[in-house]
């Protein structure tokens, strides 16, 4: 970073890991904060903080940078540079670390760049990997860093209470209850614009969206400046509502979200001189019913004021980003997901170009969920430390729930594309029952079959794939030994082989399957030495504790084509159910 753009340390930026943007102390403060920390915002108590695993040990490694400047073209000279990651990643691993968390997406369907094959350095060191899915959700196909050897994140909410900004708002001069705010950081905070007062206009469009892709000011501009504007959420970005606001004069901007949609942080850079958040839809309804009907609305807004925002647990969050996997549709993105919505934890006190001050914050992001999964890895680890990275993942992936995980409507059943295998249960994975480990020789068997035998072979030698393949390393992607299960395409019928170790006191588990609709699905259990069929659907395991199966899938009569359909393959025993997804 420093060769193309320079550090600018008289901005406020540090030639040390020492956090200068709150990202990296957020992150670090989740997966592995002290436990029972009193959190203040402004002056004002929100609550007690602990991170996921408190007594384990961070090294941080500073891999992003601000330079303080936009280029003409308007690029902010920031970033994350991949050379940077990828030697940050082989530090750690040579520094000893047990898990890495990358709150940094990536390509979407490159498994071989610097930075994910430093993470298959680090998976063969025994390193866990967690990283964000990524912030471009709801759109599908947008999972960032897709490679199987690491643990992608997507983000949900999580039930409970917290602190935010609140409205101070009165109609025709009758003071009304504070509505919650949350403060966006796409805008000014209202920290650094101070109290902002004024009359409430409604945006004329509603939808504060450029015309014609332009910036324009919004047709009622002459009433909105020197006010607060109301603006709809939906249809363009906020970016777009907030420029249009501001060229129109207004003084700060209030967004409702529309179609049930969970009120969010608006996410962004900061760029705008204007403070803006949203509010519920319920609150954004009412005022613009009083609004139409020709009420005065006064409203102010202070970092001062604070309400509490109940929040409704288990939605995965609209801008989490989705499924199927860009690089190889034989294997499911993301894996899991966790908490990533309103997630308070600590910052920096001396912010590049910011307020100073503040020791903690909210945001929200799958930046925020992967160090969730970072610090149950760190928790897997220090109960368990002969399991591999693979393990770890599997002991999470497999013992992960899906009652009641919705969409981000709130009502729709979420999927594998929506959060891999489901929502995280710590405690559940600490004791699951049978897992799934792969090493270094099924990553690269899984690279000869996606499409990287090039690559492979020059790593290793001329001739690998076929090694591997004869070595009895499965090329085909969907063979990979993961604890889930995805087809390409099913043309006829096609068998997937699985093993796993027995991590119980169980000598038996029986499976229960949930075929996906159109498609026939028969359980095999084999005997690990000769490769026979040995029973239906109740699994031993030998010596060593590994036990073998194949679960064959056949379209029948009711099959969709060119539609994508999911199940699920559970192991019981009676007391750990291990669940894979399909």
């Amino acid at each position: 970073f420093d060769a193309v753009y320079g550090i600018q340390t008289d901005l406020g930026e540090f030639l040390s890991a020492r956090d200068a943007d709150g990202h990296g102390s957020h992150t670090a403060g989740t997966a592995a904060g002290n436990a029972g920390v009193p959190a203040k915002i402004s002056g004002n108590d929100v609550g007690t903080i602990s991170g996921i695993a408190p007594r384990a040990r961070v090294a941080a490694y500073k891999v992003c940078w601000n330079s303080g400047y936009v280029s003409p073209a308007g690029n902010s000279e920031a970033g994350c540079f991949p050379s940077d990651s990828m030697a940050s990643i082989d530090a750690a691993v040579a520094d000893g670390v047990d898990v890495i968390n990358y709150s940094i997406s990536g390509s979407r369907t490159s498994l071989v760049g610097a930075v994910p094959i430093a993470m298959l350095n680090a998976a063969e060191a025994g390193v866990f990997v967690a990283v964000s899915a990524g912030n471009s959700g709801p759109t599908s196909v947008t999972v960032g860093t897709p490679a199987p050897w690491i643990t992608s994140v997507a983000a949900s909410t999580y039930d409970g209470t917290s602190a935010v900004n609140a409205m101070e708002v009165s109609y025709s001069g009758t003071p009304a209850d504070n509505i919650v705010f949350v403060e966006g950081v796409i805008t000014a905070p209202l920290r650094t614009t101070g109290d902002v007062a004024g009359s409430l206009v409604l945006a004329e469009p509603l939808l504060g969206c450029f015309e014609a892709g332009e910036s324009s000011p919004l047709d009622n501009a002459a009433e909105i400046d020197g006010n607060i504007a109301l603006i709809s959420r939906g249809t363009c970005a906020f970016s777009e509502k907030v420029a249009r606001a501001q060229d129109s004069g207004a003084t700060a901007v209030v967004i409702y979200t529309a179609g049930g949609r969970p009120v969010t942080a608006l996410g962004g850079d900061g760029s705008f001189d204007i403070p803006g958040g949203m509010i519920s839809e319920l609150d954004g309804g009412v005022l613009n019913a009083a609004l139409t009907e020709g009420a005065d609305i006064s409203v102010r807004l202070s970092s001062s004021i604070f309400g509490e925002q109940v929040e409704q647990g288990n939605l995965i969050a609209g801008f989490s980003s989705r499924g199927p996997n860009g690089s190889t549709l034989d294997i499911i993105k993301p894996d899991i997901t966790a908490p990533g919505v309103r997630i308070l934890a600590a910052t920096t006190d001396t912010l590049f170009q910011g307020v100073q001050g503040e020791t903690q914050a909210y945001l929200s992001g799958t930046s925020m969920s992967s160090p969730h999964i970072a610090g149950m890895a760190a928790l897997l680890v220090q109960e368990h430390p002969t399991w591999t990275p693979a393990q770890i993942k599997s002991a999470l992936m497999t013992s992960s729930y899906q009652a009641g995980v919705t969409k981000e409507d709130g009502s729709t059943p979420a999927d594998p594309f929506d959060f891999g295998a489901g929502h995280a249960a710590p405690n559940s994975a600490v004791n699951p029952g049978l897992v799934y480990d792969a090493g270094t020789n099924d990553y690269y068997a899984f690279l000869c079959g996606a499409g990287d035998a090039d690559f492979v072979e020059a790593d290793f030698f001329v001739g690998a794939c076929g090694a591997l393949e004869g070595a009895n390393y499965p090329l085909d992607p969907s063979g990979l030994n993961l604890a889930s299960i995805a087809i390409e395409s099913l043309a006829e019928t096609q068998t997937i082989r699985r093993y796993v170790n027995n991590v119980s006191d169980s000598v038996a588990f029986t499976a229960t399957v949930e075929a996906p609709a159109g498609v026939d699905v028969v359980v095999s259990v084999l005997d690990w030495n000769t490769g026979t069929i040995v029973e239906s659907n109740t699994m031993g395991f030998n010596d060593g504790g590994v036990g073998l199966y194949e679960l064959t899938f056949s379209k029948n009569d009711s099959a969709v084509l060119d539609e994508w359909v999911f199940g699920s393959i559970t192991w019981s025993d009676g007391a750990h159910n291990v669940r894979s997804p399909i």
